[in-house]
């Protein structure tokens, strides 16, 4: 199947990976240094969508040892018909962008991973979320592993806006744009912003985008690192239990 480019106001319950970022070429550098061998080993990626780690690798990941782990039925159709030889589980985890319905129970996975991708996930999560999801990718992860994530900077907010502003979409942009805060910052239905998590009502909301500070990840989150590399739409964080 072909896929298009990105649509900027895209539903994500109905959401298909864009074709406006080449996952492998973002993240190989980074994995390079931690382990020149990570492509041979076993990969779980959670968040996989139609697979676009694996498609934009061409052919330098073993498919055999990819399991692509998603909450949308109809990604992982497109994702297990051009990938048979990999493997793709159905979550019904909670997800407050694409899986709203969900539960709060995780998918019950038996194998051991080397490597656990979660890119553009987090970024929609407050940091309970983000925790809770952390862990349980420890418990996946064979000894020596390491966790790959995704997530928006709080310097990444003005540059969201402006990218609404340009495509000058039918929404409302927060009339303060930018305000100072401690820890994180929450865009909620595209409508306005607020700073304290204890407001969000995660579970209500429509749409989120959420933007941290990196002082805060580094708090909150234990063995953080910010692994050089090139260029990418979200900050990419690394976790060496």
């Amino acid at each position: 199947m072909e896929l298009s480019a990105h649509t900027v106001n895209q539903k994500y319950s109905e959401y298909v990976q864009p074709l406006n970022q080449n996952l492998f070429k973002l993240l190989d550098p980074r994995l390079q240094n931690i382990d020149p061998a990570w492509t041979s080993k076993k990969i779980l990626d959670y968040g996989c969508n139609v697979g676009h780690l694996l498609r934009t690798s061409e052919n330098k990941i073993n498919p055999k040892n990819y399991t692509g782990l998603d909450v949308q039925k109809h990604t992982l159709d497109i994702a297990s018909t051009e990938f048979p030889e990999s493997k793709f589980i159905l979550s019904n985890s909670y997800h407050p962008a694409f899986n709203k319905s969900g539960t709060d129970n995780f998918p019950h996975i038996l194998e051991k991973f080397d490597i656990i991708f979660c890119i553009g996930v987090f970024t929609h999560c407050d940091m309970q979320y983000i925790k809770q999801h952390i862990n349980f990718f420890k418990s996946l992860l064979n000894k020596d592993g390491t966790i790959v994530f995704s997530i928006w900077e709080d310097f990444h907010y003005l540059r969201y806006i402006d990218f609404f502003l340009k495509f000058r979409l039918n929404i409302t942009v927060p009339k303060e744009v930018y305000q100072p805060f401690n820890n994180s910052i929450y865009l909620v239905d595209r409508e306005y912003a607020i700073t304290d998590q204890e407001q969000l009502g995660i579970q209500t909301v429509d749409w989120l985008e959420t933007f941290y500070k990196r002082d805060y990840l580094i708090h909150e989150i234990d063995n953080l690192k910010f692994p050089d590399g090139p260029s990418s739409l979200h900050s990419i964080f690394t976790i060496t239990p």
